[in-house]
């Protein structure tokens, strides 16, 4: 798994994903989402399947599966986006997305992104430009441009289509985080995720004899040994903690771009074709990254509105201190959205009674979604009414914003630790799991 400065094509050439840790490590982190469920919510089930999954995309052909590597297309942009645009903020379904008309184009994301990174079809390429390029602006639909697996259609697939309904496949934000780096809370913030309805992209190393011949043990995948200088990008839409062998129990279940035709005829496999249970302990060993996303709000304006002169309208819909469970740290939590995504730079905020500012980066696309602090010194924020300055850039031109605002936050609740005005050297982490600016008035 590579955590070089740079990307690098994969050495086999065959599937597609670069494995460049630093996307990730960069991107804005999730919030667990215990943090935006009402107190005394059930424990996770034992089981999980989504549904209204997009269908089961073929990338390759059946003779040669993983070319012209477009699997990170597939799995962050087809699959990821297709899943996530279907919903409503509430989760509830949008439209059926295993309808052509309903799914991104992966045809068109695959070549917009090898352009961008000047590279040509059959390379390898990023994941979370996939997801930055569907808030910022959507897609034509598979129907408008599908997908085919050859290059010379691939290329010559226009990169500025005048389709209006783009917009239809806007996402409101993104998180990704580091599976290799912890992998046993990867997992749990996983099934978290899904069992909250957030379908999860991924990538990782290729099981040996993946394509062709990969093996099951009681329904599932157990080997872990890998390609070397693989990568393949692959969408979670479900967990199992019940099913494989008795000293392997638990599987996430794995939707792929192999075609229906996968896993072979016979091969033991427990989950429906295009698919494979892999054990939660094959996952942890073989996989790099993960993404989710999360669905765009169109509806109106709501809570404490934001003032700018120029650019679309803005609010904080909520505002809130949550502590985690376990002796983690407490949160300082901003429910976000804006009339139209914009590229959000950075956040700051002021705290009440000290005039004391907190500082963090952001630096992706947005639409709508929860900005965090984190606070991990043994201590909660303060509560009272927080000055807000948000700094985004115009899509549109690349011209400056700057929104402002006034939110009132309550404190953490029952059990959290007392709370203490920041010092010039309180440990604060910001979103995208920076060190946060503090500024002592």
């Amino acid at each position: 798994m590579s955590d070089a400065s740079t990307p690098l094509s994969p050495e086999t050439g065959e599937f597609g994903s670069l494995l460049y840790a630093p996307e990730f490590e960069a991107a804005p982190h999730p919030l667990h989402p215990q943090a935006l469920l009402p107190p005394g919510s059930p424990s996770l089930l034992p089981k999980k399947i989504l549904e209204n999954r997009p269908a089961i995309a073929m990338q390759g052909t059946p003779q040669s599966l993983g070319s012209p590597g477009s699997c990170e297309a597939q799995s962050f942009g087809y699959g990821l986006g297709s899943y996530t645009a279907a919903r409503k903020p509430d989760g509830s379904i949008k439209w059926d997305a295993s309808l052509p008309e309903n799914q991104v184009s992966a045809a068109f994301l695959y070549n917009f992104q090898q352009h961008r990174q000047g590279v040509t079809c059959g390379k390898g390429s990023l994941a979370i430009p996939y997801l930055d390029f569907l808030i910022a602006g959507g897609s034509p639909s598979a129907q408008e441009i599908p997908y085919y697996p050859n290059c010379e259609y691939l290329e010559n697939l226009t990169l500025a289509p005048q389709f209006p309904n783009m917009e239809r496949f806007c996402l409101g934000s993104l998180a990704g985080f580091s599976i290799e780096k912890d992998p046993d809370a990867a997992l749990e913030l996983i099934k978290e995720l899904i069992a909250n309805g957030l379908a999860v992209a991924f990538t990782g190393s290729v099981l040996l004899g993946y394509a062709r011949a990969p093996q099951f043990t009681h329904g599932i995948i157990c080997e872990t040994e890998i390609i070397p200088g693989s990568g393949h990008g692959q969408l979670v839409v479900g967990y199992d903690d019940m099913i494989g062998p008795r000293d392997n129990l638990g599987a996430l279940l794995i939707q792929n771009s192999f075609g229906t035709a996968w896993p072979p005829a016979h091969s033991g496999s427990a989950a429906p074709r295009g698919m494979a249970y892999w054990s939660y302990a094959t996952f942890k060993k073989t996989q790099s990254s993960g993404a989710t996303a999360f669905p765009r709000d169109d509806g109106p304006l709501t809570g404490s509105i934001l003032k700018n002169s120029t650019g679309p309208g803005g609010c904080i819909k909520r505002a809130f201190q949550w502590a985690a469970p376990a002796d983690g740290g407490v949160y300082l939590v901003l429910d976000v959205q804006f009339s139209q995504p914009l590229k959000l730079e950075n956040v700051t905020v002021t705290e009440p009674g000290t005039g004391t500012s907190l500082s963090g980066n952001y630096g992706h696309s947005f639409a709508n979604g929860y900005l965090y602090f984190e606070r991990t010194d043994g201590h909660q924020f303060m509560a009272g009414d927080y000055g807000v300055t948000f700094a985004a850039t115009n899509l549109g031109g690349g011209a400056s914003l700057e929104y402002t605002g006034t939110v009132s936050v309550g404190p953490a609740g029952a059990g959290a630790p007392p709370a203490e005005a920041l010092s010039a050297t309180t440990e604060v982490i910001d979103t995208v799991g920076g060190a946060a600016t503090i500024v002592v008035r």
